[in-house]
């Protein structure tokens, strides 16, 4: 980084040492950004910590916990309209609150409060906790399970003296930066530092440690999914290391990867230094883009120029709510970075491109069921792509008939059943077909499975091409809330 650099990163953060051990951390440039003010408390630990941290954080406040503390911090967070959220990654974790501006003093003694009454030696909150935990992952979520086996995690709450260990080691005074994304008075600091001056944490029964995951990102996998679900994945991409170019790179990676074959669902956020992860469901055709996918640069001026322009969205967005980007922020700070962010960059960024490697862990169709992605593989350097002679499989149809009143349709199911045909068969066409007993009614369920079409293509990403509506008189021996879905050969 050069001076330059230097003295920019300097002047977006003024860090400030108090003798109590603890750093303050303001950020200038960001005053008045917005009608809310938001204040922290971070603290960092290693990435063989994260999923301790994670849990943590969780515990630390949840207001559906029944105890006369949880229901006087709520009705003291009630009365300030305060919004609490918290953070975790690899380099730290973090509780965050929002409030009005003038409310930010108030919030910070809030975040204190929550820190200082921690319930460690309440036997029921642990349990509570980890039942909530359990709550949370109830059910079949792939995407999820994916996601913890990127991270390296075990999926399964900590015990309670790794608990404890986490608060007596992380929380210490001389590890927490508490801070605002914003600027604070002289009085106002002197306030902040008076009110954690005499905070300590309290003295460690036991010491536990864990020995064992090196945090480091897992084998690149495939794994075989025998359901017709769409295809799940948790990967992270490299990126540069300097914050401008980290913000242009993954703008421009998400834009063409969105603009050529769109994922069903994503969710990302920036990890370390160099990397940017993320948790997605795809379709085959984005799935086979992406997993083909080893350089992005710009293919014409219009699309430098969206790039340009996404970035510049982002950039606002990162500056203008920075509490809701607690994974660049805070993030930066744990590690000791600072986020420099220039209002425009140098055209030929665009044109030049970067490269993209990818490393993560896949649930794929057994359609897909490539090795492309194994140590012999890659070592010998062979590419596989889809065979045009695997069989394709059988043509989906359907009649459904609801086994209750208010029963819904099973729209991803449908839509993972059309999918499937389509990765082989793009130009296949369905009909929904639905019925009505009398006249009156042929609008009211023609409105309403237009209403299930739109769904398929706005949610599922389905083909707008590939679904049809009709509605039919009512058989004697069919539902009137049935549909039949027939396949009707290419459009």
């Amino acid at each position: 980084m050069g001076p330059f650099a230097c003295f920019i990163g300097i002047w977006l953060q003024i860090v400030e040492v108090w003798p109590s051990g603890m750093r303050l951390v303001t950020y200038p440039e960001l005053e008045r950004q917005g009608p809310m003010a938001c204040v922290f408390v971070a603290w960092p630990h290693s990435s063989q910590a994260w999923e301790v941290g994670d849990f943590f954080v969780s515990a630390v406040y949840d207001p559906r916990y029944p105890s006369q503390r949880t229901r006087r911090l709520r009705a003291w967070a009630d009365s300030l309209g305060l919004i609490f959220s918290t953070w975790s990654g690899p380099e730290g974790a973090a509780l965050i609150a929002e409030v009005p501006w003038s409310y930010k003093g108030e919030a910070m003694r809030w975040l204190q409060a929550a820190i200082s009454s921690w319930e460690l030696g309440d036997e029921h909150l642990y349990p509570w906790a980890v039942r909530s935990y359990y709550r949370r992952v109830e059910g079949l979520r792939l995407g999820r399970e994916i996601a913890l086996r990127r991270k390296g995690w075990t999926g399964k709450p900590p015990t309670y003296e790794a608990l404890k260990a986490y608060f007596y080691t992380h929380l210490s005074p001389e590890r927490l930066w508490v801070g605002a994304f914003g600027r604070l008075a002289l009085r106002e600091k002197a306030e902040w530092r008076r009110a954690w001056a005499h905070w300590q944490t309290p003295a460690a029964d036991t010491i536990w440690t864990d020995q064992g995951k090196d945090g480091r990102l897992p084998a690149d996998t495939v794994e075989e999914n025998l359901w017709a679900y769409p295809i799940y994945g948790a990967a992270c991409v490299e990126t540069p290391k300097s914050w401008p170019e980290r913000l242009a790179f993954v703008e421009a990676f998400l834009s063409r990867w969105q603009a050529i074959a769109p994922p069903l669902q994503f969710r990302g956020a920036f990890e370390r230094e160099n990397q940017y992860c993320f948790e997605v469901r795809l379709d085959g055709r984005s799935y086979d883009y992406l997993r083909k996918l080893t350089h992005v640069s710009a293919a014409d001026s219009l699309e430098a120029h969206a790039w340009a322009a996404a970035y510049a969205r982002r950039r606002l967005r990162l500056r203008g709510d920075p509490g809701r980007y607690p994974d660049v922020w805070l993030g930066a700070l744990l590690r000791g970075d600072s986020v420099a962010l220039p209002d425009t960059l140098p055209d030929t960024l665009w044109w030049q491109g970067w490269s993209v490697a990818i490393r993560g862990v896949w649930l794929v169709q057994e359609l897909y069921s490539w090795d492309t992605l194994t140590e012999s593989n890659r070592a010998e350097g062979r590419e596989y792509v889809l065979s045009d002679t695997i069989q394709r499989p059988p043509v989906f149809e359907t009649l459904w008939i609801p086994a209750l009143p208010q029963a819904k349709p099973p729209l991803e199911a449908w839509a993972a059943a059309i999918q499937l045909n389509l990765a082989t068969q793009p130009r296949l066409k369905w009909i929904l077909i639905g019925y009505y007993r009398r006249r009156k009614d042929q609008q009211e369920v023609f409105r309403r499975l237009h209403a299930l079409r739109k769904v398929l293509i706005q949610q599922y990403r389905i083909p707008p091409g590939a679904l049809e509506v009709q509605v039919r008189p009512m058989l004697p021996d069919i539902s009137p809330q049935a549909i039949r879905i027939v396949c009707d050969g290419s459009f």
